[in-house]
C-alpha cells in the first residue's frame, strides 16, 4: 500500500492500481477480524481509506459517474434525448464509459423525467 501511495503513476494504471488497494485494504480487515468483510464493511472501508492521490485523479463520483462524465450526457441531453448508437459510442469514449452505460443513462434519464412528470399531473391536474 505505501509504493501505491507515495509514487506516481500513468493514468492507464490507475484502475488495476485501484485494485491493488482495494484488495490490500480488503486483506488486512480480513486479517484483522479473523472473516472477509460483507458489502457494508467493504464500505466503511473504501470511505475510511480512499484512494491515493496518485492512482485517483481526484475527481469525484456519483453512482459510478465522475463529474464530468454526468455534466456531459446532461449537455448532451438537452439537445437529444434520443442519441444514434454512433453518437452513444463518440459519449461513451468522451466521458470514459462503456457502450452500455451510456445507453443506461440515458433509458434511465428518460425514465426519471417521465415518472416527475406523471408526479406533477397528479399533482396538479390542470397543467
Amino acid at each position: 500500500m505505501e509504493l501505491i501511495a507515495t509514487h506516481s503513476f500513468s493514468r492507464r494504471y490507475h484502475d488495476t492500481l485501484q485494485d491493488f488497494w482495494l484488495a490490500a485494504v480488503y486483506g488486512f480487515s480480513k486479517a484483522k477480524r479473523g472473516k472477509a468483510p460483507n458489502a457494508v464493511d467493504r464500505y466503511r472501508l473504501r470511505k475510511k481509506y480512499p484512494f491515493p492521490a496518485t492512482v485517483w485523479d481526484g475527481e469525484r463520483t456519483l453512482y459510478c459517474y465522475k463529474q464530468s462524465a454526468r455534466n456531459e450526457l446532461e449537455r448532451f441531453y438537452l439537445t437529444n434525448k434520443y442519441p444514434t448508437p454512433y453518437q452513444k459510442r463518440e459519449l461513451s469514449e468522451r466521458c470514459e464509459l462503456s457502450y452500455m452505460q451510456v445507453c443506461n443513462w440515458f433509458k434511465n434519464k428518460r425514465m426519471r423525467e417521465k415518472e416527475q412528470a406523471m408526479k406533477l399531473q397528479q399533482r396538479y391536474p390542470g397543467l
